[in-house]
């Protein structure tokens, strides 16, 4: 069986990076959507065509939110291992210090 190792603060840490990666993305993500729509209002303006691509860009758009959260995610269950293991390190210490 492989050894365990966790150092909670790096873990900490790249979680943290998870989070703010995440802030960027959406970020630059609501911009080129920006972007997108005011093509779509003065620069692309096509009858059938600008509806049609408002729509499979919202879409594209939708998931690719759904994706950048599911990153946020992992980060979230980065901080929560750590955190479980600082907590399961004080509980062995709290019961050997009892007796």
């Amino acid at each position: 069986m492989p050894a365990i190792h966790i150092v909670p603060e790096d873990v900490r840490q790249r979680a943290a990076i998870h989070a703010a990666t995440c802030q960027e993305w959406m970020t630059r993500l609501g911009s080129l959507k920006g972007q997108v729509e005011s093509m779509l209002n003065d620069e692309l303006v096509l009858p059938q065509a600008s509806p049609a691509i408002r729509d499979a860009y919202e879409q594209f758009t939708g998931s690719l939110t759904q994706a950048i959260h599911g990153l946020e995610n992992f980060g979230e269950a980065f901080t929560s291992i750590a955190k479980g293991a600082e907590d399961f390190d004080t509980q062995v210490a709290n019961n050997f210090n009892k007796k």
